[in-house]
Order: C-alpha cells, then structure tokens, then sequence
C-alpha cells in the first residue's frame, strides 16, 4: 500500500528524485533551519485501498541520539482530510524513544499497542502545507480511503555536527552495533 522513493531499487531515480525535491525544498530548508543539513528527499506514494494504513512507529535512527535530534519534514501535495490516508501522531512521544531504531528492532512498546493507539491524533492539511516532527515521534497513518494515490513530498534534516549512522542488533541480546555512513547515504 505504501511506495517510498527512498526504497527504490532504481539508483538513479533515487538520486533524481532526491535532487528535484531538494532543488524545491532548499530555499525553504535554508530560510527555517539554521545549523542543519538535508540528508534525504524524497516521496511517499499510499495507494488506494482498505490495507493502506500503515502501523505505528518511529523512524529509524539516523543518529547519534544521546546529542542530537533528526527531523522530518512531511508535506502534502494536495489537501489531507479524514479519507485520504492522514499522518497520525502521539503528542509528546518523542520523549519516549529508544536511541536506536531500524529494521533489525522491535518496536519497543508493542506490548502496549493498542493503548499507544488510543493517543493517535489525525493531522489534516492543505497542499503544500508541512508537518516538522522529531523522528523518535510515535505516528502512523490511516488508510487511503480514495480513489487516488496520496503523494507527500518528506526531507530528513540533522543538526550540521552530526554524523550519519545506522544501528543494528543481531538479537536483543546481541550487542547494538553503529555503522558511521556518509552524509548522502540514503
């Protein structure tokens, strides 16, 4: 149900996409967030249909967390209101995190779920308008009830002193390991 440009198999339309998104988004970045550079840019496709929510969740460390703080910009191409697959968000949560997040760990409050669940709140926007949040913010979104795809053009943004880095955990016994990236990764 979802299709994220950033995931794309396809290199070159990464790197295309990355650049004509950025190429809109940088006097805007560069006017609002002093100190920061843009690691990614890119879109987030959600296909029409009942399957097209997507779980609660927080994005994947991209830093060092114990100093830093990443953001995301996410920004509607046309109006979002209940039917069209709104970002949901838990006020507050981002003082909740785990400092390391990705594919290889589990979401640490799966066990309380449902009652994460119930603090949801559905953000509707117009076109063109942004949600900034820190990427430890619990959200998810609901399903794309149209009969369009929903487009959102997103940027991730770290302070200037951070270094790009993934983590990763064999098991949860296993030891987190931090793998040093370069600013382009993505």
């Amino acid at each position: 149900g979802m299709f994220y440009s950033l995931y794309s198999q396809n290199l070159e339309y990464r790197e295309r996409m990355d650049r004509a998104v950025g190429a809109v988004m940088k006097p805007y970045l560069e006017a609002f967030f002093h100190s920061y550079k843009t690691v990614l840019h890119g879109f987030i496709v959600k296909v029409p249909g009942p399957k097209s929510g997507f779980l609660i969740h927080q994005d994947t460390t991209g830093l060092d967390e114990f100093q830093f703080s990443s953001l995301s910009v996410w920004i509607p191409l046309w109006d979002i209101g209940p039917e069209d697959g709104a970002m949901c968000m838990v006020r507050r949560s981002h003082k909740m995190g785990y400092p390391y997040r990705g594919i290889s760990f589990a979401f640490p409050f799966d066990k309380i779920h449902g009652t994460v669940k119930r603090y949801l709140e559905p953000v509707y926007m117009k076109a063109g308008e942004a949600i900034i949040f820190d990427q430890r913010t619990f959200h998810a979104s609901l399903p794309n009830r149209t009969e369009k795809n929903r487009v959102v053009a997103v940027c991730g943004l770290f302070p200037e002193a951070a270094e790009f880095q993934i983590s990763y955990q064999e098991s949860p016994e296993a030891p987190v390991e931090i793998y040093r990236q370069a600013d382009d990764f993505i």
